[in-house]
């Protein structure tokens, strides 16, 4: 064999190592942690075995705001954070790991116990290291205070995977990298350099028109200059109301909120270059009297973005010729709430193909988009459309950097629909009139066959539940004696191996 082939093998078998290294690095989501007789319940998301399996487990901190995992090549859960702890495979705190984002901020606001975990979303984000294939960067930004007066600096952490036997160890913590100006809560965001080994950190600040933009490689982490945003971010409005994602491919980069509109640019994964800028006004005339959170969005072929911001989601068509023009509005906030308020706030892009969007509140449902590569309402956005057996948090959903930036596949849409035993696919019921003083009808749809139909109130205290033995399409109940609020029908069948549910609200009026 000569010497030109020998180095072409070795050449694929690096680029193969490189490429299978990061596939399956985001198929775990761990957040929640409700109390039930004195332990914290949580959830888990497990992509792995090509389903969309939750699994309800005991947690030693509650995950209540949106905080990121990582997985080793092959979708095993490594660690995860909360914002105040660095959480190993086994949920239990890694050795250093405790007293996370550490500042007398954490104290003043009572977080120091971190009963719920740190609050806030896109504030962190794991890497591995590009020089130990066993080590991992926990990039964040707390709050701090300085001179009494808050600050949003830069600080890492540091876990090397092969100490505590396997399970991780903390080998530093709260390491600062950047204090020079106040960076904007939220948008944090790197991205894979060109060479599949570095990467680039991308960072907004505050109070001004530059993004700060570092170099993570073998040496460290280095700041490089700084770029013009040519959007100027403002405190009040434009910090922790949005996000900033790369798009899949790695070349593009957007950020969004209610009130600056989306702002999208170029990127060069060489350079760490952003370039021309196109702003798209989602929103024309946005009131700034009211406070809106909200968040974007990439499909995975990396051609439409979708915004939300509470009430509306939105489609962008960046293909098109003009960009403006091909806003759609895909649907708008239809006031249910599970218990809380389900809006539409935070997005991720799953392993699975499919956008999970979540609330601003603490509810027990997703919002989904099933075929976000799809034109228009072609996407199938379904609002609620994922019921899961407790409520999620705060607008909790786990932000990742784009792990498979240069593979062809940047999801798997082989990841099945069929949900595990307490997950559950929503579907419409039609209940009317709405609101209602007495009687409602209900449309049950003929082809579930026997099902179970119940009716409960916000509290979640059952009101009634029947059997429906397939005949009855047309029901009327009676409501007349239930006190004035919001009700909740739901109808599963019996005969049920994809887990749906058909469900509707009323208002019940005195």
């Amino acid at each position: 064999m000569n010497i030109r082939s020998t180095c072409l093998i070795v050449l694929f078998i690096i680029t193969s190592t490189t490429f299978s290294y990061s596939q399956k690095r985001d198929y775990v989501w761990t957040f929640g942690g409700d109390s039930y007789d004195d332990e914290i319940i949580g959830m888990q998301i497990n992509f792995s075995d090509s389903s969309f399996n939750v699994e309800r487990l005991q947690l030693t901190l509650r995950n209540n705001s949106s905080h990121p995992s990582i997985c080793d090549e092959d979708g095993g859960l490594l660690f995860y954070t909360n914002g105040c702890a660095v959480i190993n495979s086994n949920h239990k705190v890694m050795p250093n790991g405790h007293n996370l984002n550490d500042d007398p901020w954490k104290e003043l606001l009572n977080w120091d116990n971190c009963e719920l975990g740190y609050p806030g979303h896109q504030e962190e984000m794991i890497i591995p290291d590009p020089s130990y294939k066993d080590g991992y960067y926990l990039i964040h930004k707390p709050k701090t205070l300085l001179n009494n007066n808050t600050a949003i600096p830069l600080w890492v952490s540091y876990i090397d995977m092969t100490l505590d036997n396997g399970m991780g160890d903390v080998v530093y913590k709260d390491s600062l990298v950047y204090n020079d100006r106040e960076l904007m809560s939220s948008y944090l965001e790197v991205m894979p350099h060109s060479n599949r080994r570095d990467w680039w950190l991308i960072q907004p600040l505050v109070e001004d028109s530059l993004f700060v933009t570092m170099l993570i490689d073998e040496k460290g982490i280095h700041q490089l200059d700084y770029q013009n945003t040519h959007q100027y971010f403002d405190a009040f409005r434009s910090s922790s109301s949005g996000t900033a994602r790369f798009s899949p491919d790695g070349t593009k980069y957007a950020i969004y909120n209610y009130y600056d509109n989306l702002n999208l640019y170029d990127f060069d994964r060489s350079t760490g270059l952003l370039t021309h800028l196109e702003k798209v006004e989602i929103i024309n005339n946005p009131d700034r009297t009211s406070i809106k959170f909200g968040s974007l969005e990439w499909s995975p072929n990396s051609r439409f973005i979708y915004t939300v911001s509470q009430d509306s989601l939105f489609q962008v068509d960046t293909w098109s010729n003009d960009i403006e023009s091909s806003i759609t509005l895909i649907d708008t906030y239809d006031g249910t709430t599970n218990p809380l308020w389900a809006t539409f706030t935070l997005q991720t892009l799953g392993p699975d193909c499919r956008i999970y969007i979540s609330s601003g509140s603490s509810s027990e449902t997703f919002h989904v988009i099933n075929k976000p590569d799809e034109l228009g309402l072609d996407c199938e956005f379904r609002q609620n459309g994922i019921m899961l057996p407790q409520p999620h948090g705060n607008t909790n959903l786990p932000l990742f950097p784009r792990f498979r930036v240069d593979a062809e596949d940047k999801c798997d849409s082989s990841i099945t629909s069929i949900f595990g035993e307490i997950v559950y696919y929503r579907y419409d019921l039609q209940a009317y009139p709405n609101p209602a003083k007495d009687i409602i009808t209900i449309e049950v749809p003929e082809f579930i066959g026997q099902s179970n139909m119940t009716i409960y109130n916000n509290h979640g205290e059952v009101m009634q539940s029947k059997i429906l033995f397939g005949q009855e399409t047309i029901l009327t109940e009676d409501i007349s004696a239930y006190p004035g609020g919001v009700y909740h029908i739901e109808v599963y069948p019996d005969n049920n191996p994809e887990r749906k549910v058909y469900t509707s609200q009323i208002l019940k009026i005195e």
